[in-house]
């Protein structure tokens, strides 16, 4: 009679195990590919939304966007959108299933893009020109923004060089550790986190003119 040899139970343990690392190693790798993928779609919704201040401004004699109107408590994302025609643009795919207290930000009516409040004249809150910067290329205009703290009201509509990153109204890290930046002549670009907060800014771009 022919005998049938089965697995031992130290060989199927071992199987499992190798499984176990296999899947241990590999779904990290497929996170960041997934990050990567997230962050290259961000990157063309800045790249898209730069255009647009652009574009705003050039209707409106050189003015830039205003971060918000006090009056009106209307945000940027409001005055640009005749101009983009499309609100998800404005989200981070990253930042999309993120939630604060159980609810996602853009339900809250929070951002997950912040537009730099350098455009505007903090003294008298009134948007700049274009012609006041002499670096477009270096200068920052929008990036990813975190509303993290709900008790000060951070809403993430704007980002400030001199916050640290993952703070209220502070870039965000979302993308591997790094943020998205639009710039002022309409291009973008990811950055390390820290390397673009002013207070530290190796890489030397600029904020204020």
């Amino acid at each position: 009679m022919k005998t049938v040899r089965g697995f031992t139970l130290i060989e199927l343990l071992v199987v499992i195990a190798i499984i176990a690392i296999l899947a241990a190693i590999l779904f990290p790798v497929f996170a960041r590919v997934r990050e990567k993928s997230r962050q290259t779609a961000c990157l063309s919704n800045l790249k898209q939304l730069s255009l647009g201040v652009l574009m705003y401004a050039q209707d409106y004699d050189g003015r830039l966007i205003p971060s918000r109107d006090k009056t009106s408590n209307l945000i940027w994302p409001a005055y640009l959108q005749p101009y983009v025609h499309n609100t998800q643009v404005f989200i981070c795919p990253s930042a999309a299933d993120e939630s604060i207290y159980g609810q996602k930000w853009q339900d809250r009516g929070r951002l997950s893009i912040g537009l730099s409040r350098d455009m505007e004249d903090r003294s008298t809150d009134i948007a700049r020109n274009l012609s006041e910067y002499p670096y477009p290329a270096e200068t920052i205009l929008l990036a990813d923004s975190t509303p993290n703290d709900l008790n000060s009201g951070g809403r993430g509509y704007q980002v400030m060089a001199d916050r640290r990153p993952n703070t209220q109204s502070g870039i965000g890290m979302r993308h591997n550790g790094g943020t998205n930046v639009g710039f002022l002549d309409g291009h973008a670009k990811w950055y390390e986190s820290w390397s673009i907060c002013q207070m530290d800014n190796p890489a030397g771009l600029h904020w204020a003119p």
